[in-house]
């Protein structure tokens, strides 16, 4: 029972502003420009580079407890030295430091002490030089609480705004 309206089927009472059709095409396209880049290989061939420039960064920061993640997703756990707990100042610190220097990445976790790095799939081995770069002195900076050229010794216990 019920009326004829609502016996019809509900596709056909239903208009979506797109359509299937327009979805698939999209990601067909997609598709073909990873393929055409070969994005999935250059991907493959640059996480060990930056896995490997993460572990340099660490390796003169007794404030990086872990590098940890797959692929070019990457997570740098900041933690205190004199603790071993979470240090989400510094990571926001850090945070804010590379990207005053041109470089964007973000933080998470609890506490806010694990920086997230997650670049495009398009990128090219010299911006993951370049990151690792400015990570590498914005990070010394912080540390050390001087904020040479990027402003961070002004970031360091400072909560956000």
């Amino acid at each position: 029972m019920g009326t004829r309206r609502l016996s019809r089927p509900w596709s056909s009472r239903v208009r979506a502003a797109g359509s299937a059709t327009d979805a698939a095409t999209a990601g067909r396209a997609v598709l073909e420009v990873m393929r055409a880049e070969r994005l999935r290989e250059r991907a493959a061939e640059l996480a060990p580079v930056l896995r490997a420039g993460l572990h340099a960064v660490a390796a003169t920061s007794p404030g990086i407890g872990a590098v940890r993640g797959q692929g070019l997703f990457q997570g740098v756990d900041f933690v205190d030295p004199a603790t071993g707990g979470p240090d989400g100042e510094s990571a926001r610190a850090v945070v804010e430091g590379v990207r005053r220097a041109g470089v964007l990445i973000s933080r998470t976790g609890r506490h806010g002490n694990v920086l997230t790095i997650r670049p495009p799939p398009a990128i090219e081995e010299d911006d993951v030089r370049t990151l690792l770069d400015r990570l590498a002195e914005v990070v010394a900076d912080v540390a050390a609480g001087t904020g040479v050229g990027v402003g961070a010794r002004d970031l360091v216990g400072r909560r956000p705004s």
